[in-house]
């Protein structure tokens, strides 16, 4: 329960782990503060913070399952509150690094073992950060989730080193015409390591 301030203001890893999070008439901040925590700009390090949902005295009695631990009611209005949850009645403040593109197309199309993909954008994702290339055929599942070896410019285009290679074709065709109107089927590839991470 968070009842005064807390902030999370650091340029090096900072994990938290809770139950569930209240924010009671509190704040919580993650992001570059001054010494009274006005917020000047986006946070710098690195944090995750895990709600576990239960914890050992909740499991000696509900199970170790969070989704078997019964809700808490709040407040004189009696609001809910499931387990693993993050309830804000107060401020929460997280500023992210931002990133150039959080997603872009491919360039061309990347076919299964590839271990290098062409961007139609140009991608400041660092390498070791984590990308998902969406799929482009009828099954859902086909998505490829890889991490970023490393970047090079081309032209208006980013390639990007990849490992594992992909299990799955990824397509990126030229123009094609649907009636009067013209698209370009792509594949889409986006971002997903953030220096903010809230999960379960």
């Amino acid at each position: 329960v968070i009842e005064g301030v807390l902030v999370v203001n650091a340029t090096s890893v900072v994990d938290l782990a809770a139950t569930w999070i209240e924010i009671k008439g509190g704040s919580l901040i993650i992001a570059t503060t001054d010494g009274k925590g006005k917020v000047l700009g986006p946070f710098e390090g690195s944090t995750t913070i895990t709600l576990h949902g239960t914890n050992p005295k909740l499991s000696a009695v509900h199970g170790a399952n969070p989704r078997e631990t019964p809700e808490v009611v709040l407040g004189k209005e009696g609001v809910p509150f499931a387990p693993a949850g993050l309830g804000v009645m107060g401020t929460f403040i997280a500023q992210g690094k931002p990133t150039v593109h959080s997603h872009a197309p491919l360039a061309e199309t990347a076919t299964k073992g590839a271990t290098q993909i062409t961007v139609d954008a140009l991608v400041d994702w660092e390498p070791g950060s984590e990308i998902v290339l969406a799929p482009s055929d009828f099954d859902m599942h086909q998505a490829d989730v890889v991490r970023v070896v490393s970047t090079s410019r081309w032209s208006e285009t980013m390639i990007i080193e990849i490992e594992p290679a992909l299990e799955h074709d990824h397509y990126a065709g030229d123009v094609e015409s649907y009636g009067t109107r013209d698209m370009r089927m792509r594949a889409r590839v986006g971002l997903l390591t953030r220096n903010i991470v809230i999960r379960r």
